[in-house]
């Protein structure tokens, strides 16, 4: 199994993740395009963005390091 529809739980759980971690230290939501560049900035990835690929494997601890320091 590959493809968007296994992607997406998980990245829907990093996000769900660092949105909990940001309600309970009392700071502001981020929106979707803060999300998009982080988790982007975060990928594991050899630099490069491809349109079938996107931009490598999440990192979930290196998404909610970046996210909520």
């Amino acid at each position: 199994m590959s493809g968007t529809s296994v992607a997406a739980p998980h990245v829907t759980g990093a996000i769900a993740l660092v949105m909990s971690r940001m309600e309970r230290l009392g700071r502001p939501q981020p929106n979707a395009l803060y999300n998009q560049s982080r988790l982007r900035a975060t990928a594991r990835s050899n630099g490069i963005y491809h349109t079938g690929f996107g931009s490598g494997l999440l990192d979930v601890e290196a998404f909610l390091a970046d996210a909520v320091p």
